[in-house]
């Protein structure tokens, strides 16, 4: 299986660093709109904001203010890390947690490869889609020759913090 991870991370590795930097980018994009936010709407003139709208259009509700914090971030929990950490900080958060998010992703795959009685990969044709990339790997099984499609998509919707990789692994004849 440690084989088989391995070429799976010489395969995706342009993929992979290209979904890192997006990461990334993101967060430090979400950072700024949150502090342009709170410039206009929280700190007031005594911390050179545009205007100070105060609590006067939250009808004194605080938590409104949060819940707003919270939806530019993405969530509570990117809202915890964009607030509490300078770029660099935020870009090692953003780093650690998409290799965690590859490691799962290679993992899924290989057992799923390794369930199949994958014995080798004869050759793979990878092409980046509009939303990820499609794979296929004409590979050879204890059963004879078969062909993988490994195709990666953007995943998210309407209760998901932010838009994710979701892998899905097909087997042909």
């Amino acid at each position: 299986m440690k084989q088989i991870i391995s070429n799976l991370e010489k395969v995706f590795t342009d993929l992979d660093k290209k979904f890192i930097d997006g990461q990334i980018e993101w967060a430090l994009g979400r950072k700024a709109a949150l502090k342009e936010w709170r410039m206009d709407n929280i700190l007031g003139h005594h911390y050179s904001a545009k205007r100070n709208e105060g609590y006067k259009n939250w009808n004194n509700d605080s938590w409104g203010f949060y819940e707003e914090m919270f939806r530019i971030c993405g969530g509570k929990g990117h809202y915890n890390t964009l607030s509490q950490n300078n770029d660099a900080g935020i870009a090692q958060v953003f780093e650690k947690n998409c290799k965690r998010t590859i490691e799962a992703r290679n993992a899924k795959v290989a057992k799923k490869l390794e369930k199949f009685g994958i014995t080798e990969v004869k050759d793979s044709n990878i092409s980046k889609t509009s939303d990820g990339f499609h794979g296929v790997f004409n590979v050879k099984t204890d059963k004879g020759n078969k062909r993988i499609e490994i195709d990666t998509i953007l995943a998210g919707g309407y209760n998901i913090q932010c838009l994710h990789l979701r892998t899905l692994v097909k087997m042909k004849k």
